[in-house]
């Protein structure tokens, strides 16, 4: 929009989404209250419109929400923000280079996806100077962009492609198979900035001019061979899923080469470089250790630890036998020896049940925690906070509630 007199323009932001919809009823009367869902069986916590509400009005704006049910929902944001001039950005790409961006995992037919692609779009060509690449075309751009694929990233490592940068944008933060994925990429040799969704265009920005250096130092390598800048990711592709997880399920020897995907793809290993190699390494004795401390058994127990006992004699019959200390004073609690005194072990009681002091500042939970000790025939006191159960646990005599 033009910006107004006082050099404010106004913007809109639009979320839209393709769910259930939300009915009239609660869009006139409930939406923006904290705590409130219309179907409260569904997962979260009824916050997200009334912080989205609460934000736009603190920034002098108002939000709108247009929703059909069954077709989905689109709610937008109204600002007034200043208005910083019509100055271009700042190219990455030279006016005489020319850089190539494949974007890959961007083909979905979901609307989502396809404006995403249509924004990315206008950052690399309008703002950067990049050229794009369509995804169908045979040979790959010098950089390669990927949308959320985790496993074009394991069919490159598979392959051993590391003749381009990679800029991969994924939306779950911490996950496990694309931490292991990017690390596997990096460590056989290659390079992947990961970025995390949402993240805005400056971030975007330093991820592919950093790519731009690293693919210049990359063509400068000798070992950016013209065979591997040959090879396609589509020939990656058509490798079976055992080949992207021998990656991850064989150890890499620093002498030699794992066996696995190697010979699956006809490719000849890298000997990698071992560091700190022990065969240069002098090494340095370990100073004498004590000898180990060990644990006492029966033997040793009965014979220095247990108090002398007087032997009874025990009558069996017409033989009488006489009962050693260990056996008439100590338990065995583990079937290798091991032993406990006797005077330590106490005798259960069958009908012993505890009383309970219920303390909880929540009657609905003192109610159905008492019905559920009632249900046991427990006997039970209750208090509603702590001052109180330290007064209850007084006015009783001690060992009451054990």
């Amino acid at each position: 929009m033009e910006p107004s007199v006082d050099g404010k323009v106004t913007i809109k932001l639009t979320v839209t989404d393709t769910g259930k919809g939300i009915t009239k009823e609660f869009q006139q009367n409930r939406m923006w209250e904290a705590f409130s869902q219309e179907d409260p069986l569904q997962s979260g916590t009824g916050l997200g419109l009334s912080i989205v509400n609460q934000i736009s009005r603190a920034l002098g704006g108002k939000p709108s929400v247009r929703s059909e049910e069954g077709q989905g929902t689109s709610i937008s944001v109204f600002l007034q923000v200043d208005a910083i001039g019509n100055n271009p950005p700042k190219h990455i790409v030279q006016p005489a280079q020319t850089i190539s961006v494949t974007m890959l995992g961007f083909n979905a037919t979901h609307r989502g996806v396809a404006a995403l692609q249509e924004v990315m779009i206008g950052y690399l060509v309008d703002w950067w100077g990049f050229r794009v690449t369509p995804e169908d075309e045979d040979d790959l751009g010098d950089i390669l962009f990927i949308n959320e694929d985790v496993s074009m990233v394991s069919d490159l490592t598979a392959a051993r492609d590391f003749s381009r940068p990679v800029v991969f944008m994924h939306s779950s933060r911490g996950d496990s198979e694309v931490m292991a994925a990017v690390n596997a990429f990096e460590r056989l040799g290659g390079w992947c900035r990961l970025v995390f969704k949402p993240k805005g265009p400056t971030k975007l920005e330093e991820a592919f001019r950093t790519a731009v250096s690293k693919m210049e130092g990359i063509r400068q390598s000798p070992s950016s061979s013209a065979s591997h800048r040959s090879l396609s990711f589509r020939t990656a592709q058509e490798g079976s899923e055992s080949d992207r997880d021998s990656i991850y399920s064989t150890p890499i020897s620093p002498r030699g080469s794992p066996k696995g995907s190697w010979q699956l793809l006809g490719q000849t290993p890298t000997t990698l470089t071992r560091r700190r190699s022990e065969e240069h390494r002098e090494s340095t004795p370990r100073p004498p250790l004590g000898q180990r401390s060990s644990t006492y058994t029966g033997t040793s127990l009965k014979n220095e630890y247990l108090p002398d006992t007087p032997t009874a004699p025990v009558t069996g019959g017409s033989d009488s036998t006489t009962a050693s200390p260990s056996e008439s004073s100590t338990v065995e609690i583990t079937p290798n020896g091991s032993v406990m005194l006797r005077s330590l072990v106490g005798k259960a009681d069958p009908d012993w049940k505890p009383v309970v002091l219920l303390v909880d500042d929540n009657h609905v939970n003192r109610k159905v925690l008492s019905s559920w000790l009632n249900k046991k025939q427990y006997e039970w006191r209750q208090a509603t906070d702590g001052l109180e159960a330290v007064e209850v646990f007084k006015e009783h005599p001690p060992n009451f509630f054990k």
